[in-house]
Order: C-alpha cells, then sequence, then structure tokens
C-alpha cells in the first residue's frame, strides 16, 4: 500500500494505492507407490520459470507454491524407487494445479546415483520444446534438480536471501584465475571457448561438464578462486579471452555475468618480414610481420620489377608483437599511389620500422 495526501480548500483526503502482487500458481498432489499406499519422504521439484520443491508428508502430499505460470517439468525421487518426471502447465491461482504420481519400487541392490538423475531431468527438459523456449538452461535446471534428488541439500542450503556474484580475470602466465565472491550460490557454469577449465576452492568436486556445485556456509559470502582456465596453443596474437559464468542461488533464481581479458604474447625475439597471403595475389593482399621492439613509425613500400616505387603505406606507431592475421596485418589493395589498380606482375615489397629494414616478393595476377 502507498499513501499519499493533499490538501484542497481545507479539506484533509487520503488517496490509497493497492499495488497488487503477480499472480503464482500453487502445484500440489500426492505421492503413491502402485498400490495406493502413501509415500512420504519424497522429493518434489518444479523445473520451470521457477524452481520449487516439497518433501511429501506422511499421507504422500506435497505442496509448492509461488510459481511463476508457465510451463514445467515436475521431477519426483524416493530413495528406492524410481524417479518420475511429468511436464504440464501451471496456471496462476485459484485453483490450484494438481498432479499425482504412482512411484515403482527398485530392486534393493539398485541405488539412485547422481548421473541417473541427472539425465533423465536432461533428457526429459530436450523433450519439452516449450521448455526450452523460457530461456532456461536445461543443463543447469538438470544438474540442479540431481544435487537436490542425490540428497545434497546440504550443499544447497535454501534461504531468504538471492544469491550474489561477482567476477574478475587475472593473467597468471600460463593460466588465467576467475576470481569471485559468492554468497548463497548452489550452482556455476563456466563457458570459455577452447580451453581447459579447472575447479578453484570455491566450488565442489562435484562436475557435469563446465557446470560446478558450489560449498558456502549458509548465509555467509566466501571469496576465492573460482576457476582456473588453462591456457594452450595460444597464437602469437594478442588473444582475447571472453568468460560467461551462469549462476544458481539457493532460491533457484539464475543470472549471469560476462567478463574478457586480453593475453598479450611475448614480444618476438627478432623482427621479421614474412611472405604476404594469397600469393599470387588478385584483389588485394595481405603483409604480415613480426616486431622484437617498439617503433614510432612502421610503413610499407611496393616497388615494380623495374624498381619504381609505385605504393607508399604509412602504419604509423606499432608496439612490438606479431602482425600476422587478417586483423592486424597491412593490406594492399593492389593500387597504386594515384588510385589506379596496378598491372600484373612481380613486386618487391619493403617493411621499414625504425631501423628494421626487410624486403620480399609477390607476385599480382588480378
Amino acid at each position: 500500500v502507498v499513501e499519499g495526501y493533499r490538501e484542497d480548500n481545507n479539506i484533509a483526503t487520503r488517496t490509497i494505492f493497492v499495488q497488487e502482487r503477480p499472480n503464482k500458481g500453487i502445484l500440489m498432489g500426492t505421492v503413491t507407490n502402485l498400490s495406493q499406499q502413501p509415500l512420504g519422504n519424497t522429493l518434489v521439484i518444479a523445473i520451470g520459470k521457477s524452481l520449487g520443491l516439497d518433501m511429501t508428508d506422511s499421507n504422500g502430499r506435497y505442496i509448492i507454491p509461488n510459481l511463476i505460470p508457465g510451463k514445467y517439468l515436475i521431477l519426483a525421487v524416493k530413495i528406492g524407487y524410481t524417479p518420475q518426471t511429468k511436464s504440464l502447465p501451471i496456471k496462476s491461482s485459484p485453483p490450484p494445479t494438481i498432479l499425482n504420481f504412482e512411484m515403482k519400487k527398485r530392486k534393493a541392490e539398485e541405488s539412485l546415483s547422481f548421473d541417473e538423475v541427472y539425465s533423465l531431468v536432461l533428457s526429459s527438459l530436450e523433450e519439452e520444446k516449450t521448455l526450452a523456449e523460457e530461456d532456461q538452461d536445461p543443463e543447469i535446471l538438470a544438474f540442479s534438480a540431481a544435487l537436490l534428488a542425490t540428497n545434497l541439500q546440504d550443499e544447497l542450503p535454501f534461504l531468504e536471501t538471492p544469491g550474489t556474484a561477482t567476477l574478475s580475470l587475472e593473467n597468471n602466465g600460463s593460466s588465467i584465475l576467475l576470481k569471485s565472491a559468492l554468497s548463497n550460490i548452489s550452482l556455476a557454469k563456466i563457458e570459455v571457448q577452447n580451453v581447459k577449465i579447472e575447479q578453484g576452492d570455491l566450488l565442489t568436486d562435484r562436475r557435469i561438464g563446465n557446470i560446478f556445485a558450489c560449498s558456502l556456509p549458509e548465509g555467509e559470502t566466501s571469496e576465492g578462486i573460482l576457476a582456473k582456465i588453462n591456457l594452450q596453443n595460444l597464437s602469437e596474437e594478442p588473444t582475447k579471452i571472453d568468460v560467461h559464468c551462469t549462476f544458481v542461488d539457493c532460491l533457484g533464481n539464475t543470472f549471469s555475468i560476462a567478463e574478457s581479458i586480453l593475453i598479450e604474447p611475448e614480444a618476438p625475439t627478432v623482427s621479421e618480414l614474412l611472405q604476404s597471403y594469397p600469393n599470387p595475389a588478385d584483389n588485394g593482399c595481405y603483409i604480415p610481420f613480426k616486431l622484437s621492439a617498439d617503433s614510432n613509425q612502421v610503413s610499407v613500400e611496393i616497388y615494380n620489377i623495374l624498381g619504381q616505387k609505385v605504393r607508399t603505406i604509412e602504419v604509423g606507431q606499432r608496439k612490438a608483437g606479431c602482425y600476422t592475421t587478417k586483423d592486424r596485418a597491412i593490406y594492399w589493395d593492389m593500387k597504386n599511389n594515384s588510385g589506379q589498380g596496378v598491372a600484373n606482375g612481380l613486386y618487391l615489397y619493403q617493411l621499414k620500422a625504425g631501423e628494421f629494414v626487410a624486403v620480399k616478393s609477390m607476385v599480382v595476377n588480378q
């Protein structure tokens, strides 16, 4: 309720604005065995636009409130029974959505594994196209559900305070340290292209792909290394590493943080002019080179076979490093200083960078 006051002609009036909460849905039902006997202590998890769960009572009843209306996958898990999944739409209440389960008993020697529950939930989520359209990450949802279902609630303390996370990247030579401060976080999915990831001290060894469980004291913020990203077979060029982390807090809320870091390789030990490419050149060519020291003025001069200069390309200041890729090498468009296309034939190109001077040849065949 938001209150406001105003006075008109010495008459006081009071205006009350009522702000309604968005409608939420309620899921409830019972869990029994095939003989219709109630099953208590069965974990029921609702996975969709929001995440909810409840344990059945001695009468096999459960109730999960405050679900955002939409399509949900419902998982029922009890030790000694085969886990089940069902999908259905949950609408705003009243009335509540009713869903009942009949569980099949497993053989005594069959134990419920994390991988079994994870695979079951993930395959069920992938079959539900409408769930995939809700911008939910099925791997994270399945991982979270499997953690809960396999009695790892001690790693997922469900608190009333939403989780928070920070992210920072630090170059550690042969690796990047992914540092973070986490509070009330249950899961972290780390996405980096084409690199190997090792979990840090904020993560447990429970892992599927690049999804990790977090082990945090209840209600406390932990700071440290989230993961170590090993750098292998990097290009000689500066390499931009993009890290995208998706976090799930202990209330089931999901949020993402992205950070980038530019890895500068060591400078070459010697300066070098490399062969232009493509060679022969038809529409244009790239002239790659390496610098062992910074240069205030880098330029390329193009000469025809008679030794006549046809083009000068001023590049300007360049730092020590490798300039070999198309976005860093010098580009020649096969035109002379007057903007006219050059004739086919053999050409020489000369690189000048401070005291370093080198010459190579190329073929133009337009």
